[in-house]
């Protein structure tokens, strides 16, 4: 009989986690009902053909649209903090200092795993900027593109999440004052800094584009911004990770190497 193959120790973690408790389920309907709540505040009060004619178009998906791109990016922050499930995962030094497992392998892991879960929270939430869609007439390219635009927010700030997560476990001023400081930069420092890069800013651009082209751009100009950015806390991290078993290996005295 062909033995069964044990799932990787992280993966099996994050199932155990996102799929089978209850407290996480509970995470998710609550967000998901937050924006239902967004959507039921913001609906407009006349029928979508007295703004037809009107021709004028009601605020409700741009409310409902940047409502998702907070919560996501705050909801993804936490889940790369940890915050929710401090005491049913382990942490980063935990898998580094108490695994084999290559330091490389943690960090692949722990970032898809995030990213799986970060565009799971996009997509459950997709059907409420649906039907936000509807009474202002958005076209499906602009409604195409606002999504992504929340799912690289959230990309970004689950990275951003786990890497001050990982350090955070090393300092507790980091775990507390990192998260502030960096939806800080991104949501209001990067208005004066560098408006492509800022959630608020992309999403709105792309729901008032006027053509699909003007969405095309303004959809290209965030991946370009964000996706490096990504890129360079996913490295960042990395080289953490490393440092922190090295320290560990020179602290207890072993020679083995990461691989």
């Amino acid at each position: 009989m062909k033995r069964r193959e044990t799932p990787h120790p992280i993966v099996a973690e994050a199932i155990s986690l996102y799929v089978e408790s209850r407290p996480f389920r509970s995470l998710h309907g609550i967000y998901v009902a937050a924006l239902a709540i967004v959507v039921v505040v913001a609906w407009p009060g006349r029928s979508p053909i007295y703004f037809y004619r009107g021709g004028f178009v009601p605020p409700v998906f741009l409310t409902v649209v940047i409502a998702q791109t907070v919560l996501t990016g705050a909801f993804s922050t936490l889940f790369g903090l940890g915050r929710p499930a401090s005491r049913r995962t382990t942490g980063f030094v935990g898998w580094v200092e108490g695994s084999p497992l290559p330091t490389r392998e943690i960090l692949f892991a722990k970032h898809s795993i995030g990213l799986i879960h970060t565009l799971v929270l996009v997509a459950i939430a997709t059907p409420i900027a649906v039907v936000a869609a509807v009474p202002a007439g958005v076209p499906p390219a602009a409604i195409a593109a606002s999504i992504a635009a929340v799912a690289l927010t959230g990309i970004v700030c689950r990275s951003a999440g786990l890497l001050i997560g990982s350090v955070g476990e090393l300092s507790y001023v980091t775990l507390v004052v990192g998260p502030w400081v960096f939806v800080a930069a991104l949501f209001i420092g990067t208005i004066v800094v560098y408006p492509p890069l800022n959630p608020i800013a992309s999403v709105s651009a792309v729901v008032s584009a006027e053509s699909a082209n003007a969405i095309a751009h303004q959809i290209l100009q965030t991946v370009v911004s964000v996706v490096p950015l990504s890129a360079l806390i996913v490295a960042v991290h990395g080289r953490v990770l490393a440092r922190i078993r090295k320290l560990y290996l020179e602290r207890t005295g072993r020679l083995a190497e990461d691989r």
